[in-house]
């Protein structure tokens, strides 16, 4: 199945100057997004960039990024409020050949997809990883129904 992450232009293009503002440090946003799945197609339509502010974040140094538990709880509460679900971006700013390292599989795994599962059934949760620049980027999904990550092909701007 062809899968995709779709932004508009003047979506992709606020992500791009909150996530590489600072290149000497991780940097992350939240997304929200309503998906259009037909037999050979889902598209990820990206409807909100939720950027954040210093006091947002909870950890950010060159090798990692958390969010505060109120922003986090901000995203997850418009996620339900309009029912979509969340995209979850971050950078890894020093790489040339982006993909997501064993501590983003840990959070995926062990963290995130669990409290998904637990209290918020029926939305799901996709990521994106960045590299040294917004042309190097690595994206998945994780499919309710299998239960398992599964590689997002490509990045569509509009």
């Amino acid at each position: 199945m062809k899968r995709q992450i779709i932004f508009k232009y003047k979506d992709y293009a606020l992500l791009k100057k909150s996530l590489y503002e600072r290149q000497d440090l991780e940097s992350a946003v939240y997304a929200c997004y309503k998906e259009s799945t037909t037999e050979n197609s889902h598209k990820i339509l990206v409807n909100k960039i939720l950027v954040p502010k210093k006091r947002d974040y909870y950890t950010r140094n060159p090798t990692r990024v958390a969010f505060a538990p109120e922003f986090t709880e901000k995203a997850l509460r418009l996620c339900l409020k309009h029912r979509y679900h969340l995209l979850d971006i971050h950078t890894h700013p020093w790489s040339h050949d982006v993909s997501f390292s064993s501590i983003d599989d840990q959070e995926a795994i062990h963290t995130k997809i669990p409290y998904f599962k637990q209290y918020l059934e029926g939305t799901k949760i996709s990521f994106i990883v960045f590299g040294e620049s917004s042309e190097i980027a690595q994206a998945r999904m994780w499919e309710i129904e299998s239960d398992m990550l599964q590689p997002i092909g490509k990045i569509v701007i509009l």
